[in-house]
């Protein structure tokens, strides 16, 4: 039988993962209240699993990621925009020639 920390780990983890994925396939960005709550969320079951298991690494990384991502969800909660989210550029511009 699993024992509760590690099926809040699982949990967890499936939670961060489901966001990546979605994030990948662009249904959600990185600014939207699901991804944002997903990583919160997750990485406190996580930062509990590590604490559980006295994985201080692991556990530091995921309060630092629930913190960030909690941080994002406060300033939509007041109204401060968030900047979009930026496009990347596969090509480097080409100098125009004087």
């Amino acid at each position: 039988m699993i024992d509760i920390p590690t099926a809040l780990g699982y949990i967890g983890m499936g939670m961060i993962l489901s966001a990546f994925v979605l994030e990948m396939i662009e249904f959600w960005h990185e600014h939207t209240w699901g991804y944002l709550w997903f990583n919160v969320i997750g990485s406190i079951l996580l930062a509990y699993y590590a604490w559980v298991g006295s994985v201080i690494p692991f556990l530091v990384l995921n309060l630092v990621w629930a913190g960030f991502a909690g941080y994002k969800i406060i300033k939509l909660s007041i109204g401060h925009p968030l900047p979009p989210p930026r496009k990347i550029r596969l090509k480097p511009r080409r100098r125009k020639s004087r």
